[in-house]
């Protein structure tokens, strides 16, 4: 994959981040590899059991109408044991290119990893050997172990990561002419990168208030906005109104301590 790769994503380097890469580095680099195999119209053959192309389908056999004559069977006969004999030619013909497919796969993995990872990459090809006394390799088998690598990976320095990043935007509010785009973006990075992987959980207010203080203090009036949405939400469930600050004090990205 490496120049391969790198050439379909217009330069980017792509490689697998090392032996013992953090939750957050091996999501980004499946993300490229994703982006990568489809790219390449291999992804499709990461799975177990891909789905067979059109070329490679196989006909239904006749049936026979109802009071058919016995010359009409026997034809028919004939014709599904020929119909029988091409499908089974073609899947044959399919288990050999989906073999190819897979085996590309295991070459791009290969030059994937090797630079920053070899001896992962050395345990994944061992282990995903075709049995089939070739030096063949099964890629989509490979590409789903690595998928299932996401959660059991260097959590501790995830974590410490994470922390850093959470702590910079704390401290880097959006700009003044931000868009509610780049709110959304930040929430989602918060959601689906940042939060999932801390020891220390953010919920109900404290929640809240970290997502006020991406707001920038020259956004007052939809950061009030946003604050009474989220007390009307939170009393809508049957919690309490909480004691909210002073406007000023929520203008200046005051925020509750944790």
């Amino acid at each position: 994959m490496g120049t391969e790769l790198a050439e379909d994503m217009n330069g980017q380097v792509s490689e697998y981040p090392g032996e013992d890469p953090t939750e957050l580095e091996h999501k980004k680099a499946m993300e490229y590899l994703e982006r990568g195999l489809r790219s390449k119209d291999l992804l499709s053959y990461t799975v177990a059991s891909p789905t067979k192309t059109a070329e490679y389908a196989g006909n239904p056999e006749l049936t026979e109408p109802a009071g058919a004559s016995d010359p009409v069977k026997a034809s028919i006969t004939v014709k599904n044991a020929e119909i029988i004999a091409k499908n089974a030619i073609r899947h044959a013909q399919w288990l050999e290119h989906v073999h190819k497919q897979t085996d590309q796969i295991a070459v791009l993995l290969e030059a994937y990893m090797l630079n920053k990872a070899p001896y992962r990459m050395r345990a994944m090809k061992t282990t995903h050997a075709r049995n089939d006394g070739t030096a063949r390799v099964d890629g989509g088998a490979w590409y789903r172990a690595l998928v299932a690598l996401k959660g059991t990976l260097n959590k501790e320095e995830t974590q410490k990561q994470c922390t850093l990043r959470l702590d910079w935007l704390k401290t880097h509010p959006l700009p003044a002419n931000a868009r509610g785009a780049d709110f959304a973006n930040r929430i989602l990075e918060l959601n689906e990168e940042i939060l999932p992987n801390m020891k220390i959980k953010y919920e109900g207010e404290n929640y809240v208030d970290l997502m006020l203080s991406f707001i920038p203090a020259e956004m007052g009036a939809e950061k009030r906005m946003f604050q009474r949405e989220q007390e009307a939400a939170n009393v809508a469930i049957g919690n309490p109104p909480r004691q909210v600050p002073a406007l000023t004090q929520v203008d200046q990205g005051t925020e509750k301590g944790h």
